[in-house]
């Protein structure tokens, strides 16, 4: 034929599969052209890889309207593109290249080439089947799908589990400090977390079973795993003090260590940040992971301390981080995301005042940690403080009135965290998370529409 192969849709080429590129031909004049799709005789991957290659080719499509949108608010001219079979060539100031595989190689002209390399493993070449297996781009349709059978799910599995729980007697122990309100709590079922990560966990089985998935539903059983043993612990010794503080930590900082890696390992080392654009982190983004993970993981436990408020405060967090997913064609995001959205509104039914189940460090400890994975992997760690900003506050008023009271000897709140100092003041614990969770869903829709608004990063 006077060619030879490149890329590697086939191992050979043969009728009715063609990727050739003339060898004669210089970079720039790179075809890659499917002859008959249909006329493949199954010899090679080639249909498959020619889908995964056409779906990220229209993510990109996406991308490119997006971002001259961005650069017309600015005043700036559109970046003129020129598009060959699948292949999408970036020129701007006359500088473009291509992958030695004819995939276009990030260069100027592609200012958010990096994230989407980062997103795609080791680069746009390598952009895998199994990232789009199930659909090319995940819908909102999806999205509510899988949120809303994560949901009934629940509904109908808490009942048999609260069940369950009476007639062992696992229940809630309530800290002496505490209000005084709390007290008629004492032994309400505990354990609800265990469901919903059940939950999260079949639905990424069924759907998903991604690597980058993979690196979520860990941080996820891994802060169950340590939640479940200080609920254990608080049970068993019939007190609040649990596993201790320190320990918790630590093996906090040792999940936090083992996202981290995967992260890296997995190509999320780009995070964009405001005004700095995404650099490369390296294996700079592991201790970044993990001062994440655990302050999110115990901002969420202190949280956890009204009925229904980390539950009501976390459910609008992973709504907003699905529909950021959905905007960037991330589908074990969209599928975690939205079960774990879906999977809390259930608990939510029964956790809300007056509260007949609690999720307890299982499902605290869970949700902080996966809360950081799934916005690594979305380049989106600056998001975090105003994803949850509810978190923060709580954290920040515990801290002030500690650090008040050791300085000066006075409180600044009548208790801590913040939730703690309305309830002292007479409001209602129903009222109280409403107001809560009006706050959380600001932050979660100003963070949603941040990232639609700025476009791809700059």
């Amino acid at each position: 034929m006077g060619a030879t192969p490149r890329g590697g849709l086939c191992r050979r080429p043969h009728d009715g599969c063609v990727d050739l590129v003339p060898a004669s031909h210089p970079a720039g004049d790179i075809v890659r052209r499917r002859r008959d799709p249909l006329a493949h005789d199954g010899r090679c991957g080639g249909r498959q890889r020619i889908r995964g290659l056409r779906g990220a080719d229209q993510g990109l499509q996406g991308r490119d309207r997006r971002q001259d949108r961005h650069r017309e608010r600015r005043g700036e001219r559109p970046l003129r593109r020129q598009r060959h079979g699948f292949v999408r060539r970036v020129h701007a100031g006359g500088s473009s290249a291509i992958h030695d595989d004819g995939h276009p190689q990030p260069t100027a002209g592609e200012p958010y080439a990096a994230l989407r390399r980062a997103a795609c493993g080791s680069g746009l070449a390598e952009c895998r089947a199994d990232h789009h297996r199930s659909v090319a781009h995940p819908t909102v349709t999806h999205e509510i799908v899988v949120l809303v059978v994560a949901f009934v799910a629940g509904l109908l599995l808490y009942p048999p589990l609260l069940s369950g729980l009476a007639r062992r007697h696992i229940g809630q122990r309530v800290a002496a400090y505490g209000p005084a309100t709390h007290r008629v709590k004492e032994g309400t079922a505990t354990f609800g977390g265990a469901l919903f990560c059940a939950l999260v966990l079949v639905a990424w089985l069924a759907l998903d079973r991604s690597r980058e998935g993979f690196i979520a539903i860990f941080a996820l059983l891994g802060g169950a795993a340590l939640g479940a043993l200080d609920d254990a612990v608080n049970i068993q010794s019939r007190s609040k003090l649990g596993f201790g503080g320190w320990n918790k930590i630590a093996v906090e900082v040792l999940v936090g260590l083992l996202v981290g890696v995967g992260l890296v390992v997995a190509g999320f080392t780009h995070q964009y940040f405001p005004g700095l654009g995404a650099p490369d982190l390296g294996w700079g983004v592991v201790p970044l992971t993990v001062i994440a993970l655990v302050a999110a993981s115990n901002a969420v436990n202190l949280t956890d301390g009204a009925d229904g408020l980390a539950a009501s405060c976390t459910a609008l967090v992973f709504f907003g981080i699905s529909v950021i997913a959905v905007g960037v064609h991330d589908l074990h995001v969209v599928i975690i995301a939205a079960a774990l959205t879906g999977s809390v509104a259930a608990f939510l039914v029964y956790n809300w005042f007056p509260a007949r189940l609690f999720m307890g460090d299982t499902g605290a400890l869970a949700l902080g940690s996966v809360m950081v994975a799934l916005s690594a992997e979305l380049h989106l760690l600056w998001a975090l403080p105003l994803l949850g900003i509810v978190f923060v506050i709580e954290t920040a008023s515990v801290i002030i009135n500690v650090g008040s009271i050791r300085r000066y000897g006075r409180r600044v709140f009548r208790a801590s965290p913040l939730h703690h100092h309305f309830e002292e003041l007479g409001l209602r614990e129903d009222r109280l998370v409403g107001v809560f969770a009006a706050v959380a869903a600001l932050g979660t829709g100003f963070t949603v529409l941040y990232a639609h608004l700025a476009g791809p990063p700059t």
